[in-house]
């Protein structure tokens, strides 16, 4: 009987054992960590309707935007958890150059007198891990890298110092299959460096982008009727960054004045710029007050071909700017080089050979018209020298030659008075005769009688 209940113990035991070994054991479930993709936002340039586009590059720095708590209980607004962002972003840039297409005419809503080109920012956030569903932030900052630039689409410039910044959220979620997976399922940018928890029914898509009637003012450049600071942009989405780049026009022209002056005869008048991108192209504008094949005549000391060289052009370099450019300019004529960039430094000089140089044109004396806003000639008043520009500028020469007559009896009228004085011998001389033969004959008669 002992016996037994030994071996019945024995046989309990192991199967106490086995059953343990079949007993499913709970396991550590685990996500498998994901990276995130490349994600695509986009820069607008604004320019001037007669600008050309410049040789640009923007840079953008990401990093982590840091971790903000939700609140899922508030009644009036929960929030979700923000989670860091993480992974160390490399920087990337978007370079724009003259060859760079512009947008559809009146793209973005901005006004007439303005243009605009787009290009893709791809940020590649493939370096960034993600173990847990959440909403990782980061900030994406745009590097004010040049002074010509007005950056961002903000109407209070003071709200922030320095560089832009949007804010990216991503979102993971669990993608709810059988073994636990996750995914990036979306991204949402806002203007801006949110701080705020987003809501929880927060969309997660790109929106749309800002539209309205842009403003570009000395203060910065904003969207008229959607107006954002950084201090209000909390909840805004965007989808771009638009800058505009500030331009300023350059006019010369010549007028001649004096009894003496040739008006047909041509000037070389030289303008330098510096303060340019060499590569970057510069509209000139000759239109109709301007002589682009100069005809030589007597009083031009140039020739036909060498004015023609010069003058027959649509547009120049910065390189051939800063290098100083030859013009042939005769009077009434005036010259417009557009799109140059705020900042830059100009001097214009002529050679006026045997007249006098006056500068600028006062408005008694111009013959020119290139305000179309007035009716009339116009001066153009500004100095010949200017430096770090910050508006359209207007100037030019104006060139007198005259002779004064001297008082007396001049000798190119000596021939004048001669033949008025054979004239008036002549008609003395025939009334002498004539009175002298009345006389004779008056003697004859009494003689016979």
């Amino acid at each position: 009987m002992k016996k037994l209940f030994k071996t019945l113990s024995a046989m309990l035991v192991t199967a106490v054992a086995m059953t343990a070994l079949v007993v499913p054991v709970s396991a550590d479930t685990q996500y498998a960590a994901i990276t995130g993709n490349k994600v695509t936002f986009y820069k607008t340039l604004i320019v001037d309707k007669d600008a050309k586009i410049p040789n640009l590059v923007f840079t953008f720095s990401t990093a982590g935007g840091g971790a903000v708590p939700g609140d899922p209980t508030d009644q009036n607004n929960p929030t979700i958890t923000v989670l860091n962002g993480t992974g160390t972003i490399a920087p990337v840039t978007v370079r724009f150059t003259p060859k760079t297409a512009f947008d559809a005419d009146n793209a973005h809503g901005v006004r007439a007198d303005y243009k605009t080109a787009t290009l893709p920012v791809e940020i590649d956030l493939t370096a960034a891990t993600y173990s847990e569903p959440g909403v990782y932030r980061y900030y994406i900052t745009e590097v004010d890298g040049d002074s010509r630039v007005l950056y961002d689409v903000d109407e209070n410039l003071a709200a922030t110092t320095g560089a832009r910044v949007r804010t990216l959220d991503v979102y993971v979620e669990d993608t709810g299959a059988a073994t636990p997976a996750l995914a990036v399922t979306g991204y949402v940018m806002y203007l801006g460096q949110v701080t705020a928890a987003p809501s929880v029914g927060t969309n997660a898509t790109s929106g749309n982008a800002v539209s309205g009637d842009v403003v570009i003012g000395e203060s910065g450049i904003y969207v008229k009727g959607n107006t954002v600071t950084e201090a209000t942009s909390a909840g805004t989405k965007t989808n771009y960054i638009m800058n505009a780049y500030k331009t300023h026009d350059l006019t010369f022209g010549k007028e001649v004045i004096g009894n003496q002056g040739s008006r047909d005869k041509y000037f070389k008048v030289t303008v330098t710029c510096t303060g340019l991108n060499d590569a970057d192209k510069f509209p000139v504008d000759m239109s109709s007050h301007a002589v682009k094949e100069p005809t030589a005549n007597s009083a031009t000391t140039y020739t036909a071909d060498a004015m023609k060289t010069k003058n027959n052009i649509t547009e120049l370099t910065g390189a051939q700017l800063a290098a100083g450019y030859d013009f042939y300019l005769q009077d009434g004529n005036y010259v417009t080089i557009l799109g140059l960039p705020e900042g830059y430094d100009y001097t214009i000089t002529e050679a006026a050979e045997d007249y006098t140089s006056k500068v600028k044109i006062a408005k008694a004396d111009s013959s020119l018209d290139w305000n179309s806003a007035e009716d009339g000639n116009d001066a153009l008043s500004n100095d010949l020298t200017g430096r770090n520009v910050t508006t359209d500028i207007h100037t030019g020469f104006t060139n007198e030659k005259k002779g004064l007559i001297p008082t007396g009896v001049l000798l190119v009228a000596t021939p004048v008075i001669i033949v008025a004085l054979i004239a008036i011998a002549g008609v003395v001389f025939f009334a002498v005769r004539s009175a002298k033969s009345r006389a004779q004959e008056d003697e004859a008669e009494t003689a016979e009688e």
